[in-house]
């Protein structure tokens, strides 16, 4: 079952990434995975953007304010809601 985002709202997924810590001897410990601040990645845009004039689309890695993002889980997944305003850039690779 799906799932349609109302308004000017954007959903981001927090990013993660894996570190691997090894000791001074060399021995590599288990993987974590931490999560890297103020970055995500939208998910899905509200019905009121217009996809062909909107600055951002699904799958960019944003930035976003501290505070703006509400955690949210829809359907068993967490999210950040946000709106447009609350993001600083878009990250390039």
């Amino acid at each position: 079952m799906g799932f349609k985002l109302l308004g000017p709202q954007i959903l981001l997924k927090q990013q993660e990434k894996e570190v691997k810590k090894t000791t001074k001897g060399g021995i590599i410990l288990a993987e974590e995975k931490v999560v890297e601040h103020h970055i995500g990645v939208i998910t899905h845009l509200g019905s009121a953007f217009d996809l062909s004039d909107s600055p951002v689309k699904v799958g960019d890695k944003v930035q976003y304010n501290e505070f703006g993002p509400k955690p949210i889980t829809v359907q068993g997944e967490d999210y950040l809601l946000i709106t447009l305003e609350d993001l600083y850039l878009i990250l390039e690779d």
